[in-house]
């Protein structure tokens, strides 16, 4: 990610018009990072963990966030992988984080989404809405 011939995710963080960005460098075999976007006068926050396995710092990261989208390639059973979240642990982080909506992406080519998405809601519990991400669709924070 290259901003006017500076790497970005050197930087703390960003602002950019009405937005503040901070990054936090993820778990992944190619470099990648996560991103926090607060927009500035409503306070809604907007996370993206890019590819990632588990890191415990992603609770402070995704803290009181609208909107979680979360790598969840694998179905829980195979925590602790080296560059992917599990449904339990993406249900996990959005519980222990008070996350409003927990959104799974970068979803697996098999097995049953909706499975997915039930291990990730029982993770979360009752507080966390959960969802599969889809082409088209829109999430409003």
């Amino acid at each position: 990610m290259f901003h006017r011939g500076l790497t970005i995710y050197k930087k703390k963080s960003l602002e950019i018009g009405p937005f503040s960005i901070t990054f936090m460098k993820t778990i992944h075999p190619v470099i990648c990072y996560a991103m926090r976007i607060v927009e500035k006068s409503t306070g809604k926050v907007f996370v993206f963990t890019g590819d990632s396995g588990y890191l415990e710092s992603f609770i402070d990261f995704t803290q009181d966030a609208d909107l979680f989208l979360a790598d969840t390639y694998l179905f829980a059973g195979n925590e602790k992988h080296f560059a992917h979240f599990t449904s339990k642990e993406a249900g996990e982080i959005a519980k222990s984080a008070n996350v409003k909506h927990l959104v799974l992406t970068h979803l697996p080519q098999h097995g049953d989404l909706e499975q997915l998405q039930k291990e990730a809601q029982d993770a979360a519990g009752d507080t966390v809405e959960v969802s599969l991400a889809a082409v088209g669709k829109v999430f409003k924070i």
